[in-house]
């Protein structure tokens, strides 16, 4: 989300990314996703990144612990280093 306000990227924005492809493999697809190459602006897919937060998307359910990842790599200060053992112990989970 960072990207899209143009602020400066991070660690926090690479694993942000990929938590989206971690849900985008778990449940096939994304809002902001069109697999028509025909795509949002990016002004739409902030909105629709700022409201994914449900566990229940589009009718298929995304696990706790994806959500969980991706809330935790939202949340990581700009020079903040990761846990990865932890976001690792999310997935090995799944």
């Amino acid at each position: 989300m960072n990207s899209h306000m143009q602020l400066s990227l991070s660690r926090r924005d690479d694993l942000e990314s990929l938590a989206y492809c971690l849900i985008y493999l778990w449940a096939g697809k994304l809002p902001w996703y069109k697999s028509d190459n025909k795509s949002y602006n990016n002004e739409t897919i902030f909105k629709f990144k700022i409201e994914f937060s449900s566990y229940e998307y589009d009718n298929i359910y995304i696990p706790n612990n994806l959500m969980k990842f991706l809330d935790y790599a939202i949340k990581l200060k700009f020079e903040e280093l990761p846990n990865y053992k932890y976001l690792k112990d999310l997935i090995k989970e799944l």
